[in-house]
């Protein structure tokens, strides 16, 4: 399955964001920052951001084009296309695209962006802290790859045995940019080498992607084997 061949690679992404002390919010304004968060996210137009994932299984980096529900991520060796109702995942080596309608559950592990709305889902419980950047008082804030400094840190605790992710911590700019997200899956401990990060290192925005940007073009991959799964 598409799940399983991308998962491990997401939940490889663990960044060290180094915890300051910082003033804490309260749980309402959790659900407020997310919900800003969300609101420039849409405002922004189309967004392209790169990103590295790194964990003892290996390191990797990628791109992210996200407008609205539709996002291309591309890895090495790997690419992934979603229209906002079927995805279609490039597997370089095998040299085979496999076109699939993937759940919610599965979209987590593929677009960083989709864990900003887990709050609406009413399974997790919320918690904020205003970093350094953000006017709270502590040591400087944590920053990704590309300098994006991290004004507000959120944690979401899941409530739902079957949650996905037992424990989310997603850390933003006082713009309400995405600096990183760490993962911790349900049923493992928050240590490091459980923990998947995803840090973002480039961010620009106010594209405009034509809907055929999340779709291949397959006159772009000839050699290709198209497997459809719907």
């Amino acid at each position: 399955m598409v799940y399983n061949v991308f998962r491990p690679l997401l939940i490889a992404l663990m960044m060290s964001v180094a915890y300051c002390p910082c003033s804490l919010v309260k749980a309402q304004s959790a659900t407020d920052i997310l919900a800003r968060t969300e609101a420039a996210l849409q405002k922004g137009g189309g967004v392209e951001a790169s990103f590295t994932l790194t964990s003892a299984d290996g390191d990797a980096s990628g791109t992210i084009h996200l407008q609205g529900q539709r996002f291309l991520v591309e890895t090495s060796g790997m690419k992934t296309w979603f229209d906002g109702r079927d995805q279609w995942t490039y597997l370089v080596r095998a040299g085979e695209i496999t076109i699939t309608t993937p759940t919610a559950e599965e979209l987590q592990t593929l677009n960083p962006y989709a864990w900003l709305n887990l709050y609406r889902t009413g399974g997790y419980s919320l918690q904020a802290e205003t970093l350094t950047g953000a006017g709270g008082t502590g040591s400087s804030a944590t920053s990704g790859g590309g300098g994006l400094s991290a004004a507000y840190r959120v944690v979401l605790s899941a409530t739902a045995r079957r949650a996905l992710w037992s424990r989310i911590v997603i850390t933003l700019t006082s713009s309400y940019r995405l600096v990183s997200v760490q993962l911790t899956p349900s049923g493992a401990s928050a240590s490091a080498l459980e923990t998947t990060t995803i840090a973002v290192t480039s961010y620009r925005d106010g594209l405009n992607y034509p809907d055929a940007h999340f779709q291949p073009v397959r006159t772009d991959y000839p050699d290709a084997e198209f497997i459809d799964l719907r």
